[in-house]
């Protein structure tokens, strides 16, 4: 059976993400590794951003994901990155696990630096969001640039 690994250097990230409880909430940020490898291969993909899987990597197994129906965003992050149907057929299996993972340790490699950026935000929480609230004001931007066609006067 597949594993989704992640490189051991982003260890203590992954652990201060997810069992490090928030001196305000006493609660993680994210309650399990795959649910912060799934927040760190979204934004290795906005960003572009691949890493490969270097030797001694941490694996997951793949049925984690599949029990709890989280393996759709492996198969979508595949499907949008390549823009090939044919990645998701079963013989193609290893190459879409490969994706989510460079991606996933793209992600974790840029959250690593933006916590190194922000050394007072030990917990991780505000640095996340304040880069959260930079997509979501760049995504309004873009869409308020954009130009709206007229719509044809049609009668019937």
């Amino acid at each position: 059976m597949a594993d989704i690994s992640r490189n051991e250097k982003y260890e203590p990230l992954v652990k201060n993400l997810t069992t490090r409880k928030h001196p305000e909430t006493n609660k993680v940020i994210f309650p399990t590794i795959m649910d912060l490898l799934i927040f760190s291969a979204m934004v290795g993909f906005r960003y572009s951003k691949l890493e490969p899987i270097a030797p001694g990597a941490l694996p997951i197994p793949i049925r984690i994901f599949e029990n709890n129906r989280n393996d759709i965003f492996i198969y979508i992050l595949a499907l949008v990155s390549s823009k090939q149907m044919d990645l998701l057929r079963v013989k193609n299996e290893e190459k879409m696990y490969s994706t989510f993972e460079q991606y996933a340790n793209g992600g974790l490699s840029l959250i690593q630096e933006w916590m190194e950026e922000s050394p007072s935000d030990t917990a991780g929480d505000r640095v996340l969001i304040k880069k959260i609230r930079e997509e979501l004001e760049s995504i309004q931007k873009r869409k308020s640039s954009v130009i709206k066609p007229e719509q044809p006067d049609i009668q019937f």
